[in-house]
């Protein structure tokens, strides 16, 4: 048994409008997200804050905000921060972490979820940030307590890939879409997923979607129809074909307590390629690759 996972409350704080409700606090972030945050229309309000002093005032001067930061540059003194100002009931009423799909890119999230409460995490170089900043505010993401419990289960040479495909699994993404935000060639992924006996890049993305797909069931009690549009499906009889094949059971299945079953089945998976299942492979196919060529990410 693999153990169930943390299911934190619902809060519901979704703007009238559909935009941000809550202003955002931005720290130490790189110059692509500001220059998307300054000109974005789906903040009402934002606050870039660059060194540690600015965002010990700004916190203590203004909890009720979504504070954005980047994993690589929240340094420990800057989480200890936010960490001591949540304990005096006065810390951001969300935390959304960006990051690049680097090697060490879930032992630096995990860390960071030692100190600070993480409500989301979002892939950089992609065009999810805007998305990411919505979401808060309509649902409790499962993209971190997801992350957590993989993780303690994936091989390490294959976690940033694992952190990857579960950022990007809220929505349908393509494999490709997935080499792009890690950086690497579809092979290379391939390779590395085989070599460490774990599933098919193709059946990760799937696992993580119905993952996803299985706490808005379950944790944010959403219907059918509205996980089936927000997963990028056209139709809810699409999205139900999808889910049988990479889940074996139905959406009214997910939602009655398949988080669980599913959690189990995907952690195996990860861990060990003993696991019946037609996305599974023993063994890499053909040599290592070669040195990999730089691939800059691009949209999703």
């Amino acid at each position: 048994m693999t153990g169930t996972i943390s299911r934190p409350a619902l809060r519901n704080r979704a703007a009238p409008d559909g935009g941000c409700g809550l202003p955002v606090m931005a720290f130490a972030l790189p110059q692509s997200d500001r220059e998307f945050l300054r000109g974005t229309r789906l903040v009402r309000e934002i606050r870039f804050v660059e060194t540690i002093s600015e965002l010990r005032q700004a916190l203590r001067h203004g909890p009720n905000v979504a504070l954005l930061c980047d994993v690589n540059t929240m340094s420990i003194s800057a989480a200890e921060v936010v960490a001591g100002v949540d304990r005096c009931g006065r810390g951001p009423s969300r935390v959304i972490v960006r990051c690049a799909v680097t090697a060490g890119v879930g032992r630096r999230l995990l860390s960071l979820r030692d100190r600070v409460r993480v409500d989301e995490v979002s892939i950089r170089f992609s065009d999810r940030c805007g998305d990411d900043l919505l979401a808060l505010e309509s649902e409790v993401s499962g993209t971190m307590p997801l992350i957590e419990h993989l993780l303690r289960h994936a091989p390490p040479a294959i976690s940033d890939i694992v952190v990857c495909a579960l950022a990007l699994g809220m929505r349908r993404v393509s494999v490709p879409a997935l080499a792009r935000a890690c950086g690497l060639s579809i092979r290379t992924i391939e390779w590395r997923l085989a070599a460490a006996k774990s599933l098919r890049a193709s059946r990760l993305l799937g696992s993580a979607l119905c993952l996803h797909a299985a706490w808005r069931l379950e944790l944010n009690g959403w219907g059918i129809k509205r996980v089936a549009a927000e997963s990028g499906f056209a139709s809810a009889a699409a999205f139900a074909r999808f889910v049988r094949r990479h889940a074996m059971v139905s959406p009214v299945g997910l939602r009655q307590n398949g988080l669980d079953r599913l959690l189990e089945t995907v952690s195996l998976s990860l861990h060990c390629g003993d696991v019946p299942n037609p996305g599974v492979r023993s063994q890499p196919q053909g040599p290592a690759p070669g040195p990999e060529k730089t691939v800059t990410p691009g949209p999703i």
